[in-house]
């Protein structure tokens, strides 16, 4: 009973506390985060080298495309299983989250046969260099056939956040960080297994947490509750989880277009130097990824139930919080930039290159906010055709960069194009839910009537 009054309920705790609930551990995790990505950098810079660096600047967006497009039927596989768990029917929400699986292996399945089989024109087309090729072959094809723990402990994660505890929501994701600096101890320093190390670190992280969510839900008995016939692939859940997914990934794949002609315009037009320094960074945007989980577990659970008022609460309450600490990102950026790069890099002229892109990436943590809490309203409540919007902005700010701002100004052209995509998107949402939050909440004004009259 303890374990139970523990629980976050989405549906009668404010909204406040519901934020600080899950927002709090996921805060404290990202503060341990900062602290062992200065450990596990170094590491990377020492048992790998720059390379390991020049590799990620030329392969970073590509396998973000990726790991993006996949992540909208991740998305779409809570979202369409939240409202069984929010009504209580436990059963039938682990009938559903079995169907959510398949439908993501299924999915990873098919993108990473493809982009293997894609696997040089690829290369080709994101200006790869002959003198590190092999090494970026090497990276890319380890790093797409180890990926699947990700998406399923991602949706996993989303599974514990939505149905469990604030001490739980801790406890996964510390566990997680904690042992992702060990396999990078582990993978680099003690078995010394270089590029191919590096590769797999992405997907022995996302093994560790998936082990960690199935163990805790193991612990409520949930699986216990299905028998065989429940592990039977139901074709028509897992399409319906796949056709919402396909809506939401392409909104990803019109950023990553993007990124993608941003990330060809800088191979094509600057140094390698410079490409290095992209890979630098602090998990700051772990906090911002925090209240889009809350986002992503209060609002299905809450429009579904009917509760408007909630609802709107949180719009503003999560949005307000996320441009507030995109301002406290953007002054750690630019205080730490000269003295983080000067740890990692000796060359001068690599530490300035490489504070310039830490300036205008913190501008980046001020646009983007809206991305982070409007855009996944706009998905929660079954508009995802609107939440497109947020992809067509990043798209027009990234083709800017790409076509007219990076051949001109160069280095501070590339730097540009995350806020500039951000900040369009931003601008888009916001006038998409002026736009369209009254046929919205009437809905939901309905549901609650309807609930009431039963």
């Amino acid at each position: 009973m303890r374990h139970r009054a523990r629980k976050i309920n989405y549906l009668e705790d404010s909204p406040l506390s519901i934020l600080m609930a899950v927002c709090g551990p996921l805060i404290v995790v990202n503060l341990v985060q900062v602290f062992t990505t200065f450990l596990t950098n170094g590491i990377q810079s020492r048992y790998v080298g720059q390379e390991y660096f020049t590799v990620l600047g030329y392969l970073t967006t590509v396998l973000n495309t990726f790991t993006s497009f996949l992540g909208g039927f991740v998305s779409a596989a809570w979202i369409r299983t939240a409202r069984f768990f929010a009504i209580g029917n436990q059963k039938v929400a682990m009938r559903q989250t079995v169907q959510a699986t398949y439908s993501i292996i299924l999915v990873y399945a098919v993108i990473a046969a493809l982009l293997l089989l894609l696997m040089n024109p690829i290369l080709h087309a994101v200006h790869v260099p002959e003198e590190i090729y092999e090494n970026a072959k090497l990276y890319y094809r380890v790093y797409l056939l180890t990926y699947l723990p990700v998406p399923l402990g991602t949706f996993f994660l989303s599974v514990i956040t939505g149905t469990g505890s604030a001490g739980r929501i801790l406890l996964v994701n510390l566990l997680t960080v904690i042992m992702s600096c060990v396999n990078t101890v582990f993978l680099l320093a003690i078995c010394r297994l270089e590029m191919i190390g590096g590769a797999m670190l992405v997907a022995c992280n996302g093994f560790v947490q998936l082990m960690i969510a199935v163990t805790l839900l193991r612990q409520d008995k949930l699986f216990y509750t299905l028998g065989w016939k429940d592990l039977i692939p139901d074709f028509r859940k897992i399409f319906d989880v796949i056709s919402y997914g396909a809506l939401l990934a392409v909104q990803t794949m019109l950023c990553n277009v993007g990124y993608l002609a941003s990330t060809i315009q800088t191979n094509a037009y600057l140094s390698p130097e410079y490409i290095s320094v992209l890979q630098i960074s602090l998990p700051l945007g772990g906090v911002m990824g925090a209240i889009s989980q809350s986002c992503s577990a209060f609002y299905p659970q809450n429009y579904g139930a009917g509760k408007t008022k909630r609802v709107k609460q949180y719009v503003a309450l999560s949005t307000l919080v996320c441009l507030s600490y995109g301002a406290l990102c953007f002054l750690v950026f630019k205080g730490l930039a000269h003295w983080y790069y000067g740890q990692l890099f000796t060359d001068p002229a690599i530490v300035e290159l490489g504070a310039g892109y830490w300036f205008w990436n913190g501008i980046g943590c001020i646009t983007i906010a809206c991305v982070y809490t409007v855009r996944v309203f706009f998905d929660a409540v079954g508009m995802g055709s609107i939440s497109l919007l947020s992809g067509v902005g990043e798209l027009i700010g990234n083709m800017v960069c790409a076509l007219w701002i990076i051949p001109t100004y160069g280095n501070v052209g590339r730097s540009m194009s995350n806020p500039m995509g951000w900040g369009v998107a931003s601008a888009f949402l916001l006038i998409a839910y002026l736009i369209f939050r009254k046929k919205i909440y009437a809905k939901s004004d309905a549901w609650a009537a309807a609930h009431a009259d039963s």
